[in-house]
């Protein structure tokens, strides 16, 4: 059986995080299923969701040129451009290969015409941000519009992006194919976590760099809470943001730090803003937190979307509040610290004392907390990699 040669072209150089991954010190998420595709060609999802190695072939490779001093200036300048425009490098290797699968750039669903039909791979873009992308309007929107409706498959993470999308460009869903996002749950691992220094001292973990965050309706929610709060992100993400004082900002943290604080907090938050139609960071803003939190076992506290009951339909831990709600968030995290509202600490609940119950804080219906019953296992990036090996298998 012939096997199925994918080409991967990522937006960012990928060597040195697949490196990281091999040594345990980085988690795979953002290599998008192509490390599993390597090791594990044959994979797909079997029955109840296992995974087995019993489909066709799949044959993945990745192109990463070298450049000397020259070639490297010559890139940097390309780069200003976006980059989207550098992987139009890649081009020439598309002929080599079956299916192109493209994690972003974009211009290359336009430049791939110049290829004759007999000769051009099929194209599946992963949708990432494509959604806010179009939401942003203007000429660029417009000439991704036209890009996008030249793939043959648009990969979706989420049952609210195809349905965008298929408004949007006209598409039957048919070649707007849901596969859902997942976690590493090989790194994930609480058994993998280090202590962390005052780790005793029950504390509330929010992380993430996207855009989409909102950072400044939970200093708000936290400010004189008497419990700690550490906030992993970028410098950017806290820009005119006022900071209380029971608030540590860790930036950039490595990610085996990350998962030491997961392992240590009482409970994950993921606060999201402004109107989630509007063009603001990934288009699921906090889904990938939360497959990490799910991984690691602990509580969360999310913002509701309209992504959010995909990716928590088993979970018996996962509350949302209303967005931009400073007191109904204040009460979701008072109530999974185990704060009374007078502030005085509670007893802590029993480890099964919140199982199967629905929460909600907020001001309107919209929240609530999804499912009953804990998960069988986090979603892996193993499984997001059998979903996008039946798309390209589709082609075969």
């Amino acid at each position: 059986m012939q096997p199925i040669r994918v080409l991967y072209v990522f937006t960012a150089r990928k060597r040195r995080l697949a490196e990281g991954v091999a040594a345990m010190t980085d988690p795979d998420t953002l290599l998008f299923g192509y490390n599993w595709l390597q090791a594990r060609p044959r994979l797909e999802a079997g029955l109840a969701g296992a995974l087995t190695d019993e489909g066709r072939p799949v044959r993945v490779e990745v192109h990463e040129p070298e450049y000397g001093p020259l070639g490297r200036a010559l890139m940097g300048l390309v780069g200003r451009l976006g980059p989207d425009v550098v992987q139009l490098r890649v081009l020439p290797h598309f002929t080599r290969n079956d299916v192109v699968f493209l994690t972003g750039g974009w211009p290359l669903l336009l430049a791939s015409r110049v290829i004759p039909a007999s000769r051009r791979p099929r194209l599946v873009w992963l949708n990432m941000t494509l959604t806010n992308l179009l939401r942003a309007g203007g000429v660029r929107a417009r000439l991704i519009a036209m890009a996008a409706r030249m793939a043959d498959r648009i990969i979706c993470v989420s049952s609210d992006q195809q349905a965008y999308l298929s408004r949007r460009l006209g598409l039957p869903v048919s070649r707007l194919p849901v596969v859902r996002s997942g976690t590493d749950t090989r790194f994930f691992d609480k058994a993998l976590a280090s202590p962390v220094a005052d780790g005793s001292i029950p504390f509330v973990l929010t992380a993430g760099r996207d855009a989409g965050r909102d950072y400044a309706t939970l200093c708000l929610a936290v400010t004189g809470a008497s419990w700690p709060v550490t906030i992993v992100c970028s410098p950017r993400n806290l820009e005119g943001v006022s900071v209380p004082p029971n608030v540590t900002v860790r930036y950039d943290l490595p990610p085996r730090e990350l998962r030491d604080l997961y392992a240590a907090a009482r409970v994950v938050v993921i606060p999201t803003g402004s109107d989630e139609d509007a063009p603001v960071g990934s288009d699921c803003s906090g889904t990938l937190v939360l497959l990490d939190a799910f991984a690691m076992g602990a509580p969360v506290v999310i913002t509701s979307r309209r992504s959010v009951p995909e990716y928590t339909v088993n979970a018996d831990t996962v509350t949302t509040v209303t967005v931009r709600d400073v007191p109904g968030l204040r009460i979701a995290l008072e109530a999974a610290m185990g704060v009374s509202r007078d502030h005085t600490r509670a007893p802590n609940p029993p480890p099964d004392s919140g199982r199967g119950r629905r929460r909600s804080h907020g001001r309107d219906s919209d929240a609530r907390q999804w499912g009953a019953g804990a998960p069988a296992r986090p979603r892996s990036t193993g499984d997001f990699a059998a979903g996008v090996a039946a798309v390209f298998r589709e082609f075969a």
